[in-house]
């Protein structure tokens, strides 16, 4: 089946946007054809689109909890990629703190074929780090490119003595370590000398615990020569230095959330019904950093943008202060927010596109989606023109609650392909898809 997408525009080779019409081969999977006013004869359907719709890459987020297994209360893998498909999200990264965790090669294994079975799009995980450091040697045999180190996989292994095993391995085979960074030694003394309740959590989970676990590992890379990618960094003052260790040769990358772009503790609180929905790791900070951040993004000084999508329920979000999980969805939410700091004239669609397509992918070293013809028809499609106000009552997540709950969007995605196949249609254009 030839299917002609006709009547928009199309970022064509993820640079230029042209009136063009689009044509996918869903048989194969790809894009046959790139052109103007095709013959009837070179497609088999027509979707006719609207002037005010551009046809984009789909996008990549490469920090995403699917949860599943014995957390699938609070998603499952098939919901979490029905909720990246509704953000126009067309390949995933899941974490490895799963319950089981994926740290040996038994667990990752089990867990990439259980994923690709049950979602909808392009599925992937982050390894996390074994117990037995030698079978990261056999991770690269199925394909892992890429280890997850959570605070305490450096405590452990800078304990142990084993942290050069591990990096020395990790450079053998060029795997990417992806680093959530926070020191914590500093915060178990806050702990010990600070109330515990939401309202100290990023006193708790202070700003100086990033940046010192951030030049830990920055001097690491230097010793070691490892690729290094630092995740939801919160502060001006880590960007600062990964971007220095950038500019002297490191391979060293970083990533920021939405919620740290534009989003402080306390303007988040005065949003929610509870502040506990704003518990996040790393905390959300102050304006300076908050200010600092979103700069960055548009200073083109952050390499990419993911959701750090982590779902609970209600019932655990609404818990004491340290029974309560951090984190909260954000698949559905991270393209709408870049689309509209692009129509509002802080970005470029182009900039769009490397923070969250091209850019992720090129860290872990995959292909990324592009509108060009004979590529794969990764596909989403935003109306540039459409009032979009958040709503977590109709998130295809199953967890139906956002920081951003009420932001109003002047764009929306209508919807998404993965590998040619339909997988997402917002039920407003329906009718649209269905001729």
């Amino acid at each position: 089946m030839r299917v002609l997408l006709e009547g928009a525009r199309a970022l064509v080779n993820n640079r230029i946007l042209r009136r063009v019409d689009v044509i996918v081969d869903q048989d194969r999977g790809i894009i046959d054809r790139i052109c103007i006013s095709p013959p009837r004869s070179s497609y088999d359907m027509k979707i006719r689109l609207d002037r005010r719709m551009i046809i984009l890459p789909g996008f990549v987020d490469i920090h995403v909890h699917c949860r599943d297994w014995r957390q699938s209360h609070k998603e499952t893998i098939e919901t979490c990629s029905r909720a990246a498909a509704r953000g126009g999200v067309v390949k995933i990264f899941d974490m490895p703190n799963t319950d089981p965790p994926l740290r040996s090669l038994e667990r990752v294994y089990e867990r990439l074929k259980y994923g690709k079975t049950r979602s909808l799009v392009e599925y992937y995980v982050h390894a996390g780090v074994p117990e037995n450091l030698d079978e990261i040697n056999e991770y690269v045999r199925i394909g892992i490119k890429s280890i997850k180190m959570f605070p305490e996989d450096i405590e452990r292994l800078s304990a142990t003595g084993e942290m050069g095993k591990f990096l020395s391995i990790c450079r053998r085979h060029d795997i990417l370590i992806v680093v959530h960074c926070e020191d914590n030694e500093i915060i178990r003394k806050n702990l010990e000398e600070i109330p515990h309740n939401i309202d100290n959590h990023s006193i708790i989970r202070c700003r100086e615990s990033e940046i010192s676990c951030i030049r830990h590992m920055l001097s690491l890379a230097e010793r070691h020569g490892n690729r290094i990618h630092f995740t939801h960094v919160s502060t001006g003052d880590s960007v600062l230095l990964v971007n220095l260790a950038k500019k002297n040769g490191k391979n060293v990358s970083l990533d920021v959330t939405p919620h740290h772009m534009l989003l402080t503790y306390e303007l988040c609180k005065s949003l929610m019904e509870r502040a506990e929905i704003c518990k996040v790791n790393p905390p959300l900070r102050n304006d300076d950093d908050r200010d600092r951040i979103l700069i960055s993004v548009i200073t083109r000084m952050i390499d990419c943008v993911v959701s750090d999508h982590a779902p609970h329920s209600l019932e655990e979000k609404f818990r004491e202060y340290d029974m309560c999980p951090p984190g909260f969805p954000g698949l559905e939410t991270t393209s709408l927010i870049l689309l509209s700091m692009w129509r509002s004239g802080l970005i470029d669609l182009v900039d769009v596109v490397k923070l969250y397509c091209e850019n992720p992918c090129k860290i872990v070293r995959i292909n990324y989606p592009i509108v060009r013809e004979g590529e794969s028809a990764d596909l989403c499609i935003v109306d540039t023109c459409a009032e979009h106000v958040v709503d977590p009552g109709s998130f295809m997540s199953k967890a139906r609650y956002s920081p951003f709950k009420g932001f109003r969007f002047n764009v929306k995605i209508i919807a998404t392909l993965c590998r040619g196949k339909i997988v997402y249609v917002d039920e407003s254009y329906l009718s649209m898809f269905s001729h």
